[in-house]
């Protein structure tokens, strides 16, 4: 009986352990503890691009989101639907210490590139959709970014160390997508 009451003991303490660990777990999970961090001052928020022209440079065209230099932490977070099939779209992000502006796109048929050069350099990603897309862009003070897509990462990479930055959307066709949401944060 004594064995059987300490073995008993045991698993109770073990059981009400793992419940309270899982608790608390949970509810820093529901806080937002796993979310990816996003720079605290908001500077654009829009769920469509204002009327614009936006320039055709490469072939593509860029829209910028600031006139003015964005400082490190910042974040940028895009939401849309690609507009035409075999048509990509994503943002640009361009550092005092960039000789050309770093393109971070998608294309509906499951690929995106991360490059500076002309043409797109594809890379399969099974995480994208045919339809409606979320990208995200984070880059710290220290010049270390993080990309993800649809909430999956993507890569982690140096961004550089620039003191201020410019960042915008970019796309290949003169009919963009249709945008859900646009949001830069800085600090």
């Amino acid at each position: 009986m004594d064995k059987v009451s300490t073995r008993l003991r045991w698993v109770t303490v073990l059981l009400v352990t793992t419940i309270t660990v899982t608790g608390i777990l949970a509810f820093a999970l529901v806080a937002g503890a796993a979310n990816p961090p996003v720079a605290p001052r908001q500077i654009y928020n829009a769920d469509s691009l204002p009327q614009f022209s936006a320039p055709d440079r490469e072939g593509l065209r860029w829209v910028a989101l600031t006139t003015t230099g964005i400082k490190p932490p910042f974040t940028l977070q895009t939401e849309a639907t690609f507009s035409e099939a075999g048509r990509f779209w994503g943002f640009w992000l361009e550092g005092t210490d960039y000789a050309k502006p770093l393109k971070f796109v998608i294309h509906p048929e499951g690929s995106y590139s991360l490059s500076n050069a002309a043409l797109p350099d594809w890379h399969p990603f099974i995480h994208i959709r045919s339809e409606r897309n979320r990208l995200y862009l984070h880059v710290e003070l220290d010049g270390s970014a993080t990309l993800r897509l649809n909430e999956e990462l993507v890569t982690r990479f140096g961004a550089g160390t620039s003191e201020t930055w410019q960042a915008g959307i970019v796309f290949d066709s003169s009919l963009p997508p249709v945008w859900h949401s646009i949001r830069l944060h800085g600090s």
